[in-house]
């Protein structure tokens, strides 16, 4: 089993390939493999059933950061020159072996402007020609913290309350000898 089978085109992102004997090779690396160009080897850390590499970066990286389509590329191991682990899907029948490449995200700075409080901040993400909007961004107000603090007193108070009409109680009771 290969995941996840997502990444971004600067690469980085830590993929996780499940199987056995995985820790018996030497020196296993990932490669990603689009319309016959292949990205640079990136090294895998070994566990028996468990190898962890990093995706390679894609390595058309002059592309337009604003064209927001993913890639499809196939995912390829080198591990001792077995064929079966460079062409995965062709083996095993049952691993999916294409990674999405998606464009990184592009990151907005905020201008640092104050936003007053009887306004709400709009959460919205776009993703390709697609907008969400998520909600706005409540704020806390001060009725709530009032609010939430009356409870906490009526609750301590009625517990300290019971806690001394039980000691009265046991106090006064009639004692039978």
């Amino acid at each position: 089993m290969i995941k996840p089978l997502q990444t971004f085109k600067s690469g980085g992102r830590k993929v996780t390939i499940t199987g056995n004997n995985l820790d018996t090779s030497r020196n296993p690396t990932i490669v990603l493999i689009r319309n016959g160009k292949m990205t640079d080897p990136e090294k895998c850390n070994q566990e028996p059933e468990k190898l962890s590499c990093p995706y390679p970066p894609d390595p058309d990286m002059s592309t337009n950061r604003l064209k927001r389509e993913a890639s499809t590329y196939r995912i390829s191991l080198d591990i001792d020159g077995v064929s079966c682990t460079q062409n995965i899907s062709a083996c095993f029948m049952d691993v999916s072996d294409e990674v999405l490449m998606y464009p990184d995200p592009i990151y907005y700075p905020f201008n640092g402007t104050e936003i007053p409080k009887d306004e709400q901040l709009v959460l919205r993400v776009i993703v390709g020609n697609v907008q969400f909007n998520l909600g706005k961004l409540a704020y806390s107000t001060d009725q709530v913290d009032q609010m939430i603090w009356i409870i906490i007193s009526a609750v301590i108070g009625g517990g300290d309350l019971i806690f001394i009409i039980i000691i009265i109680i046991n106090v006064y009771k009639p004692r039978v000898e």
